[in-house]
């Protein structure tokens, strides 16, 4: 196994360029901790990625991964160097390197494996913003080895690339009014639009995440009634031509007719509901005879009464399915659990939003209407526990971050009361 590993040097050469920078990035080289941290987050998505493809196949790498993979391998050998209309953008992305290195299946997990460790930087860089940095090792290693981050971003698929740049725009968005430099707007935006570009649910929700990002403006009780107006005038012109930006390119990739784009068309024409009723109904009938976890409920959007009442249940069962009588096996089990998990997050990032001063309250209040904004998007399009579970993933670290700190100042203070009774 050790030798095949090492033939397959391309993708050996990015393994060790990731230990290279969690080992030379300047801030945690002056933390032990947050280093050995890291490096254990590394080492263990490393070993997934090598398992996966040298040891077992693990559940889940047989699908997606490997439709991407020849897709990639496909394009490297034939496709044109800019985006055509029949190839996503991921496959090019990833045909890239594969044209470039030779295809390989390590080199496609060691690349996601990489992105993910970008992630954790750039979560770190928040956690800092947020002023809570000195719950950072157990935030990310609840990030960073929750089973799905280790599963899901060990592989094929684009949910590294997601979530790395879903972060990084909403860090260049809290910047952006938290701690301004003259980048932060621009860098927000080409993160949104990454972001958007690995997946057609998220370019929709780039419309959605940039206004709440870009029109949130915290209370500054020192800047002058003058200067507040300045401001708001000049971040409004910002978000302005950020918006046309966007929209730019969406509208361009709709006239050209690139592929997954209907439902940013769709969303526009203001039928979105209707898009994903229609989407969920393809989906079941297609996996009626094989999909053991659809939760078989349609989007109903014939009155608004119906389309509130079946979108609620919808969002209901994302959030907490599968329930426990429907657990059967070990990967059920699992998905209580993390259910359960998430429930416990949620509560307790309520709680720190509920305790908040004003001003910690907005930070909060922006984080939860991102969270329960996406959230609500993809149950939109999600029919089963095994999709939910994947696409939670992209959403998880904003509980894990609200949600962490109060828990363990639960934990910390039931643990000194028992030393306490003890004694």
């Amino acid at each position: 196994m050790l030798i095949s590993v090492i033939k397959d040097w391309p993708g050996m050469l990015v393994m060790v360029f990731t230990f290279l920078i969690i080992y030379r990035f300047w801030k945690i080289k002056k933390d032990g901790r947050l280093s050995l941290t890291l490096g254990l987050v590394g080492f263990l998505h490393h070993m997934v990625a090598i398992i996966n493809i040298y040891i077992f196949t693990l559940p889940g790498a047989e699908g997606d991964p490997m439709l991407f993979y020849y897709k990639a391998k496909e394009w490297a050998l034939n496709g044109k160097w800019f985006l055509s209309i029949d190839t996503g953008f991921y496959t090019q992305f990833l045909g890239i390197f594969y044209r470039i290195f030779g295809p390989s299946k390590f080199l496609g997990e060691e690349l996601s494996v990489l992105f993910f460790l970008l992630s954790c930087f750039i979560l770190i860089k928040i956690i800092e913003l947020l002023d809570i940095a000195h719950y950072t090792v157990p935030i990310l290693l609840l990030y960073g080895l929750l089973p799905t981050n280790l599963v899901f971003c060990s592989k094929i698929l684009r949910e590294s690339y997601q979530l790395t740049f879903f972060i990084a725009s909403v860090y260049w968005g809290l910047r952006f009014h938290l701690k301004p430099v003259k980048s932060a707007l621009i860098f927000c935006l080409i993160s949104a639009l990454l972001m958007g570009l690995f997946q057609k649910a998220l370019m929709v929700y780039t419309l959605v995440l940039l206004p709440i990002l870009l029109l949130w403006f915290p209370p500054h009780s020192s800047i002058s009634s003058t200067n507040k107006i300045y401001i708001n005038k000049r971040k409004l012109i910002s978000i302005g031509l950020a918006l046309i930006f966007i929209l730019g390119i969406i509208i361009t990739g709709i006239l050209l007719k690139v592929e997954d784009i209907g439902a940013v068309k769709s969303f526009l024409k203001g039928q979105g509901f209707q898009f994903a009723a229609a989407y969920r109904a393809r989906l079941i009938t297609r996996t009626a005879s094989y999909a053991r976890a659809n939760y078989g409920i349609l989007l109903d959007t014939s009155s608004l009464i119906s389309l509130i009442k079946s979108a609620a249940l919808i969002y209901f069962y994302y959030f907490f399915a599968p329930f426990p009588w429907q657990v059967s096996n070990l990967l059920d089990l699992y998905a209580l659990a993390e259910s359960f998990l998430r429930f416990i997050l949620i509560g307790f990032g309520l709680l720190l939003w509920y305790r908040g001063e004003s001003f910690q309250r907005r930070i909060w209040s922006l984080l939860l209407l991102i969270y329960f904004s996406m959230t609500f998007l993809w149950a939109m399009g999600t029919i089963n526990y095994g999709q939910a579970i994947r696409h939670h993933l992209i959403t998880n670290w904003i509980i894990i971050i609200l949600g962490m700190p109060g828990l363990i100042d639960l934990v910390i203070k039931q643990h000194l009361t028992i030393k306490t009774i003890r004694r």
